[in-house]
């Protein structure tokens, strides 16, 4: 379990964790759990990389019995360091979040968000230049 990393967490930008919606497996962690516990430490749920399921038997969908019809299992969750609280980081941890949030997350928003506040720190526009380059691709 996460609990395990605590004196790790601190240095961390991006955490992508299988969450599970129900239990399979006693006494474990379920996604609200592992969401207090991320939450708590620092960090805001971002999005799913990904979500999966199985059909309930004996329903089988086109795509198969691994497929879901609308019950969610388990999936891949993406946290990132607190966007609200980016005055904690230091200018080196922004820019390797903002890099984190571009290329990794794909969240553009965000990593644009990043720079903004490290533009307010260090005087650049690398802000200014990234919304330019992005909104020409």
């Amino acid at each position: 379990m996460l609990s395990h990393a605590g004196r790790l967490l601190p240095d961390v930008l991006l955490i992508q964790v299988e969450v599970e919606f129900v239990p399979l497996n006693r006494n474990q962690p379920l996604f609200a759990d592992v969401d207090c516990f991320l939450c708590s430490a620092g960090f805001q749920f971002h999005t799913f990389r990904s979500l999966s399921g199985r059909a309930f038997k004996p329903m089988i969908t086109e795509a198969g019995a691994c497929s879901p019809f609308r019950q969610l299992l388990w999936g891949d969750a993406l946290y990132v360091a607190d966007w609200m609280k980016l005055d904690r980081l230091d200018d080196s941890q922004l820019r390797r979040y903002a890099v984190l949030a571009h290329d990794v997350l794909r969240s553009y928003e965000l990593a644009h968000l990043i720079l903004s506040k490290l533009d307010r720190r260090t005087g650049e526009l690398m802000a200014d230049l990234y919304l330019i380059m992005h909104n020409q691709a």
